[in-house]
């Protein structure tokens, strides 16, 4: 990784960064601060603005603070699938869903319709799960992309995405999920020698 790039709307969070030896030197625009803005949008203005100041860069490496249960060794395993693959956009963390996504469901006009397949004559929603294969969420914590798909093809991951599978998941949204990541990293094999 040859830039880092801390993007925040905080004066506090910028300070704490700071205080780490991160440079921050300026605050993100509200516009790119909301929580409707896409991680398209912000990485094309955080592109931008690094392309002007002469460094552009062709593979982004996206850790998101909201799921922070990852080492150096996952994000080098993650950067090494990107570097030595020329036939992948992009690696995206996930983890195997607890659920069998072909049992969930769409409501519109008050009416069921099937997330996967809206009219299979196969009906897999009625299939019992042991017949019916695993699926797999991202979970946010390696995002790792070219970044031509973002400047040319509008897209944060183009067509072609790795997996990187992990087998677990933290996603801090308030006070109760920060403390079930802060126990979760306690009793961590994963980090357990990070702490």
């Amino acid at each position: 990784i040859d830039k880092i790039v801390f993007s925040t709307d905080s004066n506090t969070y910028a300070s704490i960064a700071k205080k780490y030896g991160i440079n921050v030197p300026e605050l993100r625009p509200k516009k790119y601060s909301t929580d409707y803005v896409t991680d398209l949008k912000l990485f094309k203005y955080e592109l931008m603005k690094s392309i002007k100041e002469g460094f552009e860069p062709d593979i982004y490496v996206n850790l998101r603070p909201t799921s922070p249960i990852r080492t150096h060794l996952e994000i080098d395993k993650c950067i090494e699938h990107i570097i030595n693959n020329n036939n992948i956009d992009s690696v995206r963390s996930v983890h195997k869903n607890n659920f069998v996504v072909q049992k969930t469901w769409f409501i519109k006009r008050n009416i069921l319709h099937n997330t996967i397949n809206h009219n299979s004559k196969f009906e897999e929603w009625n299939l019992p799960r042991q017949k019916l294969k695993p699926s797999y969420m991202q979970n946010g914590s390696i995002d790792i992309g070219r970044v031509k798909n973002i400047l040319k093809n509008r897209s944060m991951t183009g067509k072609k995405i790795k997996p990187f599978i992990q087998n677990h998941f933290c996603d801090i949204d308030n006070l109760a999920s920060l403390k079930s990541t802060e126990k979760f990293a306690k009793k961590s094999k994963i980090l357990e020698k990070y702490l």
